[in-house]
């Protein structure tokens, strides 16, 4: 490895354009590829038996990405030596760490001795960041950097090195911790707001929620709180549109968002709900305004002339301009619902066949597991399934119960077994309780639905379909009320639900009433 690094022949690899050590790959075409960019050939995983290219060859036998930066993170006890490690070998029936099973490596880490040293030129994770905030508040003057010294234990006590390190590493982290820093003021949610609003959207994002899980700064509804940020961004493009669209926010967005917060979690689809009806609302305002128009001379002409003339979004500006009119501000304009093609689900036997696999097999993940079933079995969104913590399972003498709305649900087995294990396993991480069963990257905060998503998508559960399927199955033992109470989705939709799973009786009718005709006419 030092030879490849320091003393081999450095050449331009044709693929990335890095000028490092270099080989001609066959199966990439006789090109000249570091070793990044070359084609790995596919072998068997010693671990999960799938067909992927190798990312290393330990003593067990080549092992694939997945469960290479699995067994990495996982550290356990050696069977020979009882020492912590990465276990990579097998010998008589024990599970080795490296030096025990005869490989050069053992993944620790060169400085502190701590398991999980291969991720970062030898360092651990913990090690590694406090290195990379070294060098990223090292552009900081001296008493502005004291200011962060909060902020850079929360990074280094994340619960995700990885993505913490990643992060670390992009450079317009280093432009926020200098416009945190430029006035001298201690890091507040105001401060954070201020920084939202000059352009550092991700990134702020980012260290409230490191803050925040850590107790430097006290919790708040950021979904509001990101509607009203939004609205700032809006006005500051359109400032001749600040008292209309404020009363608009004000009056109609917020209080709808408030009065869902009481009985249901906020999510991140309900506020692009909310964001993409303001921003509609002000292209919209924009639009008349260019063609000599405001808001009360607007006729139905115009607002069909609106929709015509761009993608289906522009339908969003239906709630503002059904708000304006009944306000007064505009006259009675019609903008139809959006049409929407009928949903389309799994064949049963595929239904069946998925929430088998997520009940019985071992090799996937727990919490791919434990999420796909409750998408099977009771039509959960996944926005609801992250927001799921300890204190939802209550404990029951015939079974587990889990609280999915207002009342526990049994959960049959082995699904009781399976959400007791996800929730053992938080808890012994020094999760802070009640511990949510789905973690994110940052302590307290549950797993993003894209990361889920994409979870499941690896082991092909496909959410969306499969949420359909069991949307269709439930109403034939459940009243609409329950299923909108279980699977938290609105009574109506629940009518509606029902009324497409309930069988078409129209063609045995009409079969009777011919075969009855036949026999009358006898």
């Amino acid at each position: 490895m030092c030879y490849y690094q320091h003393d081999a022949p450095k050449k331009t690899c044709t693929r990335c354009g890095k000028h490092t050590y270099c080989q001609i790959s066959a199966r990439d075409g006789d090109r000249l590829l570091c070793a990044a960019c070359r084609t790995r050939p596919s072998s068997v995983c010693a671990c999960c038996g799938r067909t992927a290219p190798a990312t290393a060859n330990w003593p067990r036998g080549p092992v694939c990405k997945q469960c290479y930066a699995r067994i990495l993170d996982e550290p356990r006890s050696c069977d020979r030596c009882g020492r912590d490690r990465a276990l990579v070998g097998n010998a008589d029936g024990q599970t080795l760490r490296g030096t025990c099973s005869g490989h050069g490596t053992d993944y620790a880490c060169t400085r502190c001795d701590n398991p999980g040293g291969a991720h970062a030129r030898g360092l651990c994770y913990p090690c590694a960041i406090d290195d990379q905030l070294a060098r990223t508040l090292s552009v900081i003057p001296a008493e502005a950097a004291e200011q962060l010294h909060q902020l850079r234990s929360a990074v280094a006590d994340t619960g995700n090195g990885r993505s913490a390190l990643q992060w670390l590493r992009q450079s317009n982290v280093r432009k926020l911790f200098i416009h945190l820093t430029a006035t001298g003021n201690p890091i507040s949610h105001d401060v954070l707001d201020d920084a939202f609003r000059a352009g550092h959207h991700t990134t702020v994002g980012h260290i409230r929620k490191i803050l925040v899980a850590a107790g430097s700064l006290p919790p708040r509804d950021e979904h509001l709180a990101h509607i009203e940020l939004r609205l700032g961004l809006v006005l500051a493009k359109h400032p001749q549109f600040d008292t209309i669209l404020r009363t608009y926010v004000r009056w109609s967005v917020l209080p709808r968002l408030r009065r869902r917060a009481r009985t249901r979690a906020p999510t991140a689809h309900i506020t692009a709900w909310a964001r993409a009806r303001i921003h509609s609302a002000a292209r919209f305002l924009s639009w008349a305004e260019e063609r000599g128009h405001t808001l009360n001379t607007v006729t139905q002409e115009h607002v069909d002339d609106w929709l015509a003339g761009g993608k289906s979004t522009r339908y969003n500006v239906r709630d503002f301009l059904v708000w304006a009119a009944r306000r007064g501000y505009a006259h009675e304009l019609l903008v139809p619902h959006r049409g929407r093609p009928d949903p389309a689900g799994l064949d049963e036997d595929v239904h069946w066949d998925v929430l088998q696999q997520c009940l019985h097999d071992d090799q996937l993940p727990l919490d791919v597991r434990v999420a796909g079933a409750l998408v099977h079995l009771y039509a959960q969104p996944l926005s609801r399934i992250i927001a799921l913590t300890s204190s939802d399972i209550r404990p029951h003498p015939e079974g587990n119960r889990l609280v999915l709305g207002r009342q526990p649900l049994p959960l049959p087995p082995p699904l009781d077994t399976l959400i007791e294990q996800l929730a053992t396993r938080h808890e012994t991480a020094a999760v802070p309780a009640p511990a949510g069963l789905f973690q994110g990257s940052y302590p307290a905060r549950p797993m993003p639905v894209s990361t889920l998503q994409r979870r499941l998508n690896a082991y092909g559960i496909r959410a969306k379909p499969s949420r359909v399927t069991a949307c269709l199955n439930l109403p034939h033992d459940l009243p609409p009320a329950v299923l909108a109470s279980i699977t938290g989705i609105h009574v109506i939709t629940a009518e509606q639900w029902h009324q497409r799973a309930a069988p078409d009786w129209s063609a045995y009718l009409a079969a009777r009433r011919k075969a009855t005709t036949r026999y009358d006419s006898r």
